[in-house]
């Protein structure tokens, strides 16, 4: 599966599933071990998207991911093998600034490689903190693929 991310985002991002016979983590990044405003290994990010040191919060160490610039950009995280879970759920703390709009963010899944993403993990208006400046959670439910 490849998750797909729109506009801003400043993240920390943990993503787990189900079997029949436990929990497992199968993505964790705090972002904090590329430099900025290098993205981590397999993360791929259009022009808007860095890491930053310009909002730690409680979920990371140093760094962050955030989108600048007024147009919408995409974040792919590194695709992720489901093919075993019964269920999966994607936790995430966000931070939204009052140049967004609370719908600027959505997050997307893809089974075929990143060439479509009809899957909707979190809707736009959903995936950011209504308030500004402060970071959130934000807690989905994978959907059924």
């Amino acid at each position: 599966m490849n998750l797909r991310s729109l506009a801003l985002l400043t993240i920390v991002c943990t993503l787990s599933f189900a079997n029949s016979s436990a929990q497992t983590i199968v993505l964790t990044e705090d972002f904090d071990g590329p430099s900025p405003p290098d993205l981590p290994v397999n993360w791929v990010g259009d022009a808007g998207w860095k890491t930053s040191t310009s909002s730690t919060s409680s979920g990371s160490g140093l760094n962050n991911v955030s989108h600048t610039g007024s147009s919408a950009g995409d974040l792919f995280f590194p695709p992720i093998d489901l093919s075993e879970a019964t269920s999966g759920r994607v936790r995430f703390l966000a931070r939204r600034t009052s140049s967004y709009d609370v719908d600027a963010l959505a997050l997307l899944a893809s089974i075929d490689q990143g060439a479509t993403f009809p899957f909707v993990v979190v809707n736009a208006g959903d995936a950011l903190p209504t308030e500004t400046g402060s970071y959130g959670e934000i807690v989905a439910e994978l959907p059924p693929l």
